[in-house]
């Protein structure tokens, strides 16, 4: 080997740690956004059941009875943040702007009970008034407080029960991890993707609903998939690096999920107003329901795009099947007249949702 590639080799075993050092570390993966940054993300979700057994009984008799339904449900919620402050992986000042809030769900029932048919097509709409609205979020004492941001105003109740956390990094590892690594996530982190930004404070307007004691599943239930998980959600929820792809010249990890979860609710407050809102107010109805209890499976497996040199999500899609089952047991009492109604419902269906990244 000659003087000149003696030095050329030199030189490059002297620059390749600094080389190596400047190359983006490929196997860390963290929410590493920049102060000035602004992300805007769109969640939708789209689910649809079928009834598979439903049940009823009065007074411990069992009651004749048929029905099938189909019901289906489409959420989409899409917001744009502007990242005032950050330290280290934490934004702790930022301002978020809801561009959309909207839910729609359809119920379509045929039922046959002692002889007498009905179908009905129950719909609904659910909007939001924080739509258009930019609310302003401070860290503060370990925790996040809301304002409205600069002239903003609106009701002080729409400022409650925000979820900040809607950048999906609950979902990276927490050490580095190599190609072909997995690791577990909190169950709790499937909160943020069904249900993004936490209570958006809906205001659904049913349309139909006249068959008020057939004792089905409320449709308005189905809009809000966060009270519905409400319970303790075991099961598991892992991810793995599978690998680099490109998207649009960017480079993106390309992370797998895989989701089985369980979790029981305890629905009967809501059921309870929903129930009694229904109702006339004139017929002389007192009810007591003494348990709901819904229950909730999921399987589903997706895949989680990030951006792991700007430290930043690129999307995710997330598809499965899910089960719903409900248990609920009340008594009436109309006009002196005793009843005592139990009723078991079995739902299965699939759930898609998706999270895309301006």
């Amino acid at each position: 080997m000659n003087t000149n590639h003696k030095l050329l080799t030199a030189a490059g075993l002297l620059a390749a740690p600094a080389l190596l050092s400047a190359l983006p570390t490929r196997d860390t993966l963290a929410f590493t956004p920049k102060a000035g940054a602004s992300l805007s993300m769109t969640y939708t979700m789209v689910s649809e059941n079928s009834l598979d057994d439903m049940s009823m009984s009065m007074n411990g008799q069992e009651m004749p009875m048929e029905m099938e339904m189909n019901m289906s449900n489409t959420m989409k919620v899409s917001f744009s943040d502007e990242l005032l402050e950050v330290e280290g992986s934490a934004p702790t000042r930022f301002k978020r702007t809801f561009n959309t809030i909207l839910t729609e769900v359809s119920t379509e029932v045929a039922m046959d009970m002692m002889g007498q048919g009905q179908d009905e097509t129950v719909g609904g709409r659910g909007t939001s008034e924080l739509e258009g609205k930019t609310v302003a979020f401070t860290w503060k004492d370990g925790e996040y407080t809301t304002a409205w941001a600069d002239e903003e105003k609106g009701a002080a109740e729409l400022l409650e029960n925000h979820d900040p956390h809607t950048w999906l990094a609950g979902l990276l590892p927490k050490e580095a991890v190599s190609e072909g690594g997995t690791w577990d996530i909190e169950t709790t982190a499937l909160m943020g993707i069904l249900a993004p930004c936490g209570d958006l404070h809906l205001e659904v307007e049913m349309d139909g609903g006249d068959m008020a004691m057939s004792m089905g599943p409320d449709a308005e239930m189905f809009t809000n998939l966060r009270q519905l998980m409400d319970g303790a959600l075991e099961g598991s929820f892992t991810g793995k690096l599978a690998g680099y792809r490109d998207v649009d010249g960017v480079t993106m990890a390309v992370i797998e999920l895989e989701v089985e979860i369980d979790s029981v609710s305890d629905m009967a407050e809501m059921i309870r107003e929903s129930m009694e809102e229904s109702l006339p107010p004139e017929m002389p109805i007192e009810m007591d329901i003494s348990n709901v209890d819904v229950s909730l499976t999921l399987e589903a497996t997706g895949e989680l795009l990030w951006d792991a040199k700007a430290g930043i999500p690129g999307g995710l899609t997330l598809e499965g099947e899910m089960a719903i089952g409900m248990e609920m047991a009340m008594s009436m009492d109309a006009g002196g007249q005793q009843m005592d109604m139990e009723n078991t419902m079995e739902m299965s269906g699939s759930i898609q949702q998706t999270v895309t990244v301006d």
